[in-house]
């Protein structure tokens, strides 16, 4: 995959084998970017500028943390890594925005992964894509809010991308395919939200699943998505999808990510 420096979760089966000998080689990533903005008093839309942000992570990175905190009364956290046999990303994301009326913090968490199915015959998948957390505005002007997306989709060489909205809507409809998408949200009346994804891939058939985690706070919200955005496969025989191989590249530091060499 190449890299594309966006600053805006899956999922199927790795071997312990792969895990045990130190590493993926595959198309797949995470992202933790957690930023404050102020000068929103009417609508608090993230700017090209923060005023303060935090990055970690980028493709070929298999754990991301960024964390924030100004004078105590602002605070966001974001983490996603991949663990475990099942290879499955955690995904945890909190923002907490001071009591006035013109700041913003968000904590934007995001995970990639490439497989293919390695089944003699065509078989249907499906995915239950779980989100929970809790929403609180203490008064008035306070609005919070958690999003999780999710979506499974064919791209040959895809782009490593964090914008869900311009890369998946735009960009893999133009190019490529998507195959199956869900946009979950919760609000301070609900701290669960829940979707199911379907599929059905040939032999050889390469997918992507990308995951992504946002909690946005404005104006002295607490948004808490700690518990995490997590997936689970209901159908289908996940042990026959296998990473998506690719070289391992030359990685060099630019701007906070870890990305390709020129």
């Amino acid at each position: 995959m190449k890299h594309r420096p966006h600053f805006t979760l899956a999922l199927l089966l790795l071997s312990s084998v792969a895990l045990a000998q130190g590493g993926i080689t595959s198309g797949y990533g995470a992202i933790a970017d957690v930023g404050f903005y102020d000068s929103c008093a009417t609508i608090c839309l993230r700017p090209g500028g923060l005023d303060d942000q935090r990055v970690d992570g980028g493709e070929f990175f298999e754990n991301a943390a960024a964390d924030l905190f100004n004078s105590g009364t602002e605070n966001a956290f974001g983490s996603a890594s991949f663990n475990g046999d099942a290879f499955s990303p955690l995904l945890r994301a909190r923002a907490r925005s001071p009591l006035d009326d013109n700041n913003a913090v968000d904590a934007i968490v995001t995970a990639i992964q490439g497989y293919t199915f390695m089944g003699a015959s065509p078989e249907t998948f499906t995915i239950l894509a779980s989100l929970t957390g809790t929403v609180d505005q203490p008064d008035n002007r306070a609005e919070g809010v958690i999003r999780g997306r999710i979506a499974v989709y064919r791209y040959e060489n895809a782009t490593f991308s964090t914008d869900f909205a311009t890369f998946i809507f735009e960009e893999v409809a133009g190019e490529g395919e998507v195959i199956d998408q869900a946009q979950l949200f919760l609000l301070p009346t609900l701290d669960l939200s829940e979707d199911t994804l379907e599929f059905t891939l040939n032999p050889g058939d390469e997918v992507y699943v990308f995951m992504q985690l946002e909690s946005k706070s404005e104006r002295g919200a607490v948004v808490d998505a700690t518990n995490t955005f997590g997936v689970s496969f209901t159908s289908g025989d996940s042990a026959m999808l296998s990473p998506v191989v690719e070289p391992l590249p030359e990685l060099v530091f630019s701007d906070g990510f870890e990305t390709l060499a020129p």
